[in-house]
């Protein structure tokens, strides 16, 4: 038998071997590029995820700065600069006259402590009766001021009325 006869009767087989063979090829070739392509959608869709969390944290951050606006302004009330010095002054003389004390300023200086922030000292001296000195204390140490008491001190004085001595500090940021 030749090889001629040989592909004359086996075409059919040897055609439909060929084809296995390359319809094979082609398979692996397309189930390898899926895979790359399976991993690569993989990646974009956890980029895709990661980013969608990015922009959440995001908008939560902007939207709690929002909601923080009157808290912030709130606590900047709290902070004393140099300009607000003579209301916060006005501010405890009001706070002595609403409770019944006079009030006198008798020392007032600003202690550097380091860069941007101070001590704003104050010497107050408070006359009025025992009642309303105590009165006038409390809501002083209530106030909305970082206080640090150095010094409180009463005494009787020979008129009958109580004379109060305090000698305190106040958080003071220069630079806001």
């Amino acid at each position: 038998m030749s090889m001629q006869s040989f592909f004359g009767i086996h075409k059919r087989a040897i055609f439909a071997g060929v084809f296995f063979i390359v319809s094979l090829g082609l398979l692996a070739y397309t189930t390898s590029m899926l895979v790359v392509e399976k991993n690569a959608v993989h990646a974009l869709i956890e980029n895709s995820f990661a980013e969608d969390v990015r922009w959440k944290a995001a908008r939560s951050i902007a939207r709690q700065i929002k909601k923080s606006k009157d808290d912030r302004a709130f606590l900047q009330s709290l902070v004393i600069v140099d300009k607000d010095i003579a209301g916060m002054i006005a501010d405890i003389e009001a706070l002595g006259r609403s409770s019944g004390v006079s009030i006198r300023i008798k020392s007032i200086g600003v202690n550097q402590q380091n860069e941007g922030s101070s001590l704003l000292s104050l010497g107050i001296v408070t006359s009025g009766s025992r009642t309303n000195t105590l009165v006038f204390l409390s809501r002083f140490e209530d106030a909305p001021y970082a206080i640090r008491f150095g010094r409180v001190g009463m005494e009787m004085l020979d008129t009958g009325v109580w004379e109060g001595n305090i000698v305190c500090s106040i958080m003071n940021y220069n630079d806001q």
